[in-house]
């Protein structure tokens, strides 16, 4: 599960103007659900077959944002009112990200930043030991034990991972 906030909080660029997905919502001119898909780009039909969409009561998270993603068979799920501790593990996916890897970079490109994004998944998800699991992967590649330990770089060098 994804929650949508950890990417209205990436921004391409430091130095004004950025134009995130928070401000887009917030545009006043929004005046029906066509606009507001269009603006959700972002998503690249990732969500697409997915059952369910967890997010928290932020004002950018409205119906017209919730009846895109319900027109495709999506049920929202929001989270109970005044419990931030339910949102921990987006919390601490957004600081590692940002700590990681968006602060040590400078994007010129929505491609760009898509890109790291990418990347740093591919590294969170299968090469990143986490401490809540003990030092284990989320989703480990299956290892053959008999071959040597090699080196996977991500970001260009930024982050190592290590797999046989």
């Amino acid at each position: 599960i994804l929650f949508p906030n950890a990417y209205s909080k990436l921004r391409a660029c430091k130095n004004p103007p950025c134009y995130t997905l928070k401000d887009n919502l917030h545009e006043q001119n929004i005046s029906h659900k066509m606009a507001l898909t269009d603006r959700l780009h972002m998503w690249d039909g990732f969500l697409l077959g997915k059952k369910y969409l967890i997010h928290d009561r932020d004002s950018l998270f409205n119906k017209w944002f919730d009846s895109v993603f319900e027109s495709i068979g999506i049920t929202i799920k929001k989270l109970p009112p005044f419990t931030p501790q339910m949102n921990a593990r987006m919390a601490n996916f957004i600081r590692a990200i940002k700590t990681e890897c968006l602060d040590k970079m400078i994007f010129t490109s929505e491609a760009q930043l898509r890109l790291a994004v990418k990347e740093y998944l591919e590294y969170w998800n299968h090469y990143r030991p986490h401490a809540g699991l003990e030092g284990k992967l989320v989703m480990p590649y299956p290892q053959d034990m008999t071959f040597p330990i090699k080196e996977v770089s991500f970001l260009g060098g930024l982050l190592h991972g290590y797999r046989r």
